[in-house]
């Protein structure tokens, strides 16, 4: 199940990270993390 009290607090207890490289970053990488929370306050989580 995907929605719901249930779901969202399950969901508080992880971080979402996404890694991205490109040539145009010279070898670099940037990491993104973003808490549930976020996400939920924002309403991209319902």
């Amino acid at each position: 199940m995907r929605t719901g009290t249930e779901y969202k607090d399950r969901l508080l207890k992880f971080n979402y990270e996404q890694v991205i490289t490109s040539s145009e970053f010279e070898g670099r990488k940037i990491d993104i993390v973003v808490e549930p929370k976020i996400l939920i306050q924002s309403g991209l989580i319902q």
